[in-house]
């Protein structure tokens, strides 16, 4: 059977504002549950390294009171002695030996040049997409884009321009007839 609610059964002692207030601000205050692997750790391959033995996790664990730092398998963790071979890592060691092998390997000059390459060219291509969005701009020509199109079509923005040309008499324009990268009656793309 549900149960019974009565609206205003018996006389309130609180407002509903206050009610309502006062329910935000305990909600407020309330800790948030965070999932474990979101929470920052001041490990720098946690949750990265993989057990070549068993390929469980391994993840950091102290002794010494703190003050030593080993990555450990998660069965020799969870399990005990004799459920996998592999020692214990000592984290700063292995740490300045990861960040050894990305400087040799991976920071190396010819792929800083690749990499500034690669982001000169995206930089190049947008900047010249924006020029060839802003074009029309240039001469008071307006492209309507329909609120579900995807992909411009510069066949029809091209008709769109051309007939707003013909619309506001416009005679010539230098520019326009390579707007769309395609020559127009003749005229040849500078």
């Amino acid at each position: 059977m549900p149960p019974v609610h009565v609206e205003n059964a018996f006389p309130a002692i609180v407002t509903k504002q206050e009610f309502r207030r006062a329910a935000h601000l305990l909600g407020s205050r309330t800790p948030r549950n965070v999932h474990p692997r979101r929470i920052a750790s001041p490990y720098l391959l946690s949750g990265l390294l993989k057990c070549e033995a068993c390929g469980r996790a391994l993840s950091a664990s102290e002794s010494g009171r703190g003050r030593y730092t080993y990555y450990v398998c998660h069965s020799l963790l969870n399990r005990g002695k004799g459920t996998c071979e592999t020692p214990r890592l000592s984290a700063k060691r292995f740490g300045r030996l990861i960040v050894e092998q990305i400087r040799e390997h991976m920071l190396t000059e010819s792929n800083m040049r690749d990499l500034v390459r690669l982001v000169n060219e995206e930089m190049d291509s947008v900047i010249a997409g924006e020029h060839e969005r802003q074009r029309p701009a240039q001469y008071g020509l307006t492209l309507p884009i329909p609120a579900r199109s995807v992909l411009f079509d510069r066949d029809a923005g091209w008709d769109l321009i051309e007939a707003q040309v013909c619309q506001r008499g416009i005679q010539t324009v230098p520019e326009l007839p390579c707007l769309f990268g395609r020559e127009v009656e003749g005229l040849p793309c500078p």
